[in-house]
């Protein structure tokens, strides 16, 4: 529908433009569809309705100018910062006096951040020739001195609800992404994306952009293998979809997990195409998909021609239908929150493997490397944390945090009443004084090492074998490590392991007072009347 001028009888002509994404929108109209994620378009209806149709004009192409450079996130924040001035004063005009007294009534130091994004804005509008509002009132708005936007806070306060997650949290949640996809209850596309979200720090948007192109393994001189992974880059003034990229190296078990998604994508793709794809063909298919749009082809050609059309046509639009679904489905308790479940999204996970660096001691410049920015200015929150970086458990901590743990994962049984497991060579786990203390429930070989069974759902301790021996050789590791002088943050890597041993002979002495109990109550005598 065009904009019907309130003067003019007849709508204005259409005047089309190309989004940053590759999207054709009428300046013109009521709303702009820029991107593939339909909640990244652009509505005007309550402008419209409060603006004089010379400013909204002037509002309207300059934004149709950032929608051409910058990112549809960034038209739709300014946008919705405008429609929030307006909706909350109930002014019907963009002025000085209005924003002051936005800023006066209705923001505090957490949110004038929002006015500074509107006033860069009116600024920026004014340069290109659309006096949204005057230059003295552009002028007037420059003097002010406004509080950023407080993006670290959760960051450098620790923050248990959407601070980086702490070092236990950490396994429990890829203890549980190993155990569910496992068992087939979550899928390899959300265990992939999540994975990829854990161990590289990179936003949910460059990984969605990924193609199977981008997935690079080199041999080296001696033989062995060196994977990277060739992210395109996000928030870069000017770029555009997939022109820039940064080479981030990642381990063979997260490469291989994001080829086999790219294989699955590649499947989906020659299916609908109905035939087998070149390899260099292939390197341009997405790792994870947009099935929907993939559905409205049938060839190669039209493949073709719509990717060159609108080059994110194929990725996925909305990387929240993988992680959403998934992260809702996840129980996991912390202590941080006297067992209440962990908040996850997706920036969290950002904001962990920046904290995890700067626990090892990465400055700024190295920080801002990792996190894929351009100047050190946002990293600053990551060197400035003042509380303590790792928390080691100690074994009087262990007892008050095991009833809160879910470390353990497999099965206590009773070997006396299955004796067969006493028996079962293949399936034995030793300790490091050769004693058996359970089972495994798989018959693969496994290099990890006696201790980290206590954290596999495949272990089946027994009700009587020698746990606190264990939780002992464990404790004193720990203790020579410290008087060694190792780092607290390498000590801390088997606090997992330690509440799993310790939720184990919480299981076995429990286990053992009912045995106790039944064989009691079985010996006393009954009278036979």
């Amino acid at each position: 529908m065009a904009l019907t001028d309130l003067n003019i009888e007849k709508p204005l002509k259409p005047l089309f433009k190309t989004s940053k994404d590759g999207y054709e929108f009428d300046v013109n109209s009521f709303s702009w569809k820029i991107s593939s994620n339909s909640q990244q378009t652009i509505v005007f209806h309550n402008l419209q309705k409060a603006l004089p149709i010379k400013q909204l004009q002037d509002l309207k192409l300059a934004l149709a100018f950032y929608a051409e450079f910058k990112s549809p996130d960034t038209v739709k924040n300014i946008n919705t910062s405008i429609i929030r001035f307006l909706s909350y004063t109930d002014e019907k005009l963009i002025s000085t006096i209005g924003l002051l007294n936005w800023r006066t009534d209705h923001l505090d130091d957490s949110t004038e951040h929002i006015l500074g994004k509107i006033r860069g804005f009116l600024a920026h509008a004014l340069d290109l020739g659309y006096p949204i509002i005057s230059q003295k009132e552009v002028y007037e708005l420059e003097q002010l001195s406004l509080k950023g936007n407080p993006t670290g806070v959760a960051v450098a306060k620790g923050c248990p609800h959407s601070g980086a997650f702490d070092h236990i949290e950490q396994q429990e949640i890829l203890n549980w992404m190993l155990t569910n996809f496992e068992s087939k209850t979550i899928s390899l596309t959300q265990f992939s994306f999540t994975l990829t979200l854990m161990f590289t720090g990179r936003r949910p948007i460059q990984i969605g952009n990924l193609t199977f192109g981008d997935l690079i393994k080199v041999k080296r001189d001696d033989g062995t293998f060196k994977y990277n992974v060739n992210f395109p880059r996000a928030k870069q003034r000017g770029a555009k979809f997939r022109e820039l990229f940064k080479k981030v190296g990642v381990n063979e078990s997260l490469y291989y997990t994001l080829y086999n998604q790219a294989l699955l994508s590649i499947k989906e793709v020659e299916a609908q195409l109905g035939e087998t794809l070149s390899n260099d063909f292939k390197k341009n298919i997405p790792i994870y998909l947009n099935s929907k749009n993939l559905n409205t082809v049938s060839s190669r050609e039209e493949y073709i021609t719509k990717s060159k059309r609108t080059p994110d046509f194929f990725f996925i639009c909305n990387t929240a239908n993988i992680t959403t679904p998934l992260f809702n489905l996840m129980e996991i308790k912390s202590a941080r929150l006297n067992g209440d479940f962990i908040n996850v999204f997706p920036r969290r996970f950002r904001i962990t493997y920046a904290t995890n660096l700067r626990k090892r001691g990465a400055g700024e410049i190295i920080l801002a490397e990792a996190l894929d920015h351009s100047s050190t200015n946002h990293v600053s929150v990551y060197t400035q944390m003042t509380g303590e970086f790792v928390d080691t458990l100690s074994s009087a901590m262990a007892e008050s945090m095991t009833p809160l743990a879910q470390a353990f994962q497999g099965k206590l049984v009773d070997a006396d009443k299955e004796t067969f497991r006493r028996k079962d060579e293949r399936s034995l786990i030793r300790s490091a004084n050769a004693e058996s203390v359970g089972n495994c429930g798989t018959y693969t070989f496994c290099p990890s090492g006696f201790l980290s069974c206590y954290t596999c759902r495949n272990f089946h301790p027994w009700i009587d074998a020698p746990h606190k021996e264990v939780l002992a050789y464990l404790e004193k590791k720990r203790a020579k490590q410290r008087e060694f002088g190792v780092s607290e943050l390498v000590i801390s890597a088997t606090d997992i392991t330690l509440l799993a041993i310790k939720q184990v002979v919480s299981m076995c002495e429990n286990a053992n007072k009912d045995k106790s109990a039944l064989s009691t109550v079985s010996n006393i005598p009954v009278e036979i009347k």
